[in-house]
């Protein structure tokens, strides 16, 4: 009988992803002792997960075709196609026009399930960033507009391509879609705002924006 092939799943990049910058990351899950190559360049496999940043040389359509081989099991191919853009900007600047200027976290987070289907821009830190078949589920916590000593956290789900990850500091575009449950390590439940991202946005300095902002001069 024909040899079962070997398990290949591409968690990066989200098939017709657009990316401004001239490489693209790619990672993905397969079995112990599996030989991945993109388009023909070996990559390194750690246990069974697989990570490669793959050059976009020119701006335009790029084919990312990724090969398994193991001994015991046939070969399998995946092929991803992505494309670089000169610029992001034109789009973001046309969603930013969409988004709702006036719903920050205040009203959000106190009820999400209010403002469903409409489009929000909001600025935090990703606590918590994972990409499972070319969606990155995240958690950001809202700096703008949290109070003081609070924990504002939001869920998001995103289908396109960031360079930001854990940690990065991030303006992120998108529609509310009501609320989320987290459960926390120590088994504690909460409803956190949900949203379906457009655009994630990485802050170009570390620093946090918009702390200056908030020193009022006292007279």
């Amino acid at each position: 009988g024909d040899v079962p092939a070997v398990y290949l799943q591409v968690n990066r990049p989200a098939d017709s992803a657009k990316v401004a910058q001239d490489w693209v990351e790619c990672t993905g899950v397969t079995e112990e002792n599996t030989e991945i190559r993109i388009n023909g360049a070996p990559v390194e496999v750690s246990g069974t997960v697989f990570s490669a940043k793959v050059p976009l040389p020119a701006v335009g359509q790029h084919k990312l075709v990724i090969d398994a081989f193991n001994e015991r099991r046939g070969p399998r191919q995946a092929v991803v196609t992505v494309e670089r853009v000169e610029s992001l900007d034109a789009e973001i600047e046309a969603y930013r026009k969409a988004v709702d200027p006036d719903l920050g976290w205040e009203s959000l987070g106190r009820d999400p399930e209010s403002y469903k289907g409409k489009k929000v821009a909001l600025h935090g830190r990703i606590i918590s960033f994972n990409t499972t078949l070319g969606v990155s589920a995240f958690q950001l916590l809202v700096d703008e507009g949290c109070p003081p000593e609070a924990k504002c956290v939001l869920k998001a789900d995103f289908k396109g391509e960031t360079v930001a990850g854990k940690d990065s500091w991030v303006t992120v575009l998108g529609e509310v879609k009501g609320k989320f449950t987290v459960e926390t390590s120590d088994k504690k439940k909460f409803d956190v705002p949900a949203l379906e991202a457009a655009y994630v946005i990485k802050d170009e300095e570390a620093a946090p924006k918009g702390k200056k902002k908030k020193k009022k001069k006292g007279r």
